[in-house]
């Protein structure tokens, strides 16, 4: 018996088919965006910063997993167990890198979520402090490690 490393989810879903469909529309829809405000009043708003970023790690996620599939996809070669197991460790490899990116991906789409909370009576202030709260922290954060990393 051989130990594989390879499971029958390595190959592009459905779900994955739509959420493609989904980037390439969404890019349209920005482009557009871009062409009626114009670049300059396009880019003053920080979101479409944020949206340019989550289209664009979307983007390189499946064109790593598509150059994957074609490029490095581990062939069956029975007569060398160890050559095989090593190219199914490094395509295993690529795909936890992929899945790496669709996580800051998600995470930076679950901040953009939160905007849409601001609205809300009981949310809203609550979020505008935790704002103000992690510019603080992020600065103080900065600080700290240049001066742990400049007094060893």
């Amino acid at each position: 018996m051989r130990l594989s490393l390879r499971q029958s989810h390595d190959q592009v879903t459905p779900w994955e088919y739509a959420l493609y469909v989904c980037v390439v529309s969404r890019i349209f829809i920005e482009l557009d965006n871009l062409v009626q405000q114009g670049w300059r009043r396009y880019f003053a708003n920080v979101w479409n910063f944020v949206d340019i970023l989550i289209l664009s790690l979307l983007t390189l996620a499946a064109v790593y997993k598509i150059w994957i599939e074609g490029f490095i996809h581990p062939h069956k070669y029975e007569d060398n167990a160890v050559y095989e197991w090593a190219r199914e460790v490094k395509f295993y490899r690529n795909f936890l890198n992929i899945s790496y990116i669709y996580a800051v991906a998600e995470f930076i789409l679950f901040l953009r979520l939160l905007t849409l909370l601001e609205v809300t009576k009981s949310m809203g202030p609550m979020l505008i402090a935790l704002k103000y709260l992690l510019t603080d922290v992020l600065k103080f954060s900065v600080l700290l490690f240049t001066t742990v990393v400049e007094h060893p």
